[in-house]
């Protein structure tokens, strides 16, 4: 039990910070955004760009609908 602890403890401890990368990164991966049935946004649209810029296009159409 003792060895278990510390191993957890171990595991949650913070880690560095590692510096973030300049360019381009290829994931060499399709990622899809979902809600409920709904594909949100793809980076088979335009790449993690197209992806993050209609992700950031929802967020800000759910967060101004009038209720």
């Amino acid at each position: 039990m003792d060895e278990a602890l510390t191993v957890a403890r171990a595991a949650a401890r913070p880690r560095e910070k590692q510096p973030r990368a300049n360019g381009t990164i290829a994931l060499d991966a399709t990622i899809h955004v979902v809600h409920g049935k709904d594909r949100i946004a793809s980076t088979e649209d335009g790449g993690i760009e197209g992806l993050c810029g209609a992700f950031e296009a929802w967020i800000g159409r759910i967060t101004h609908v009038d209720a």
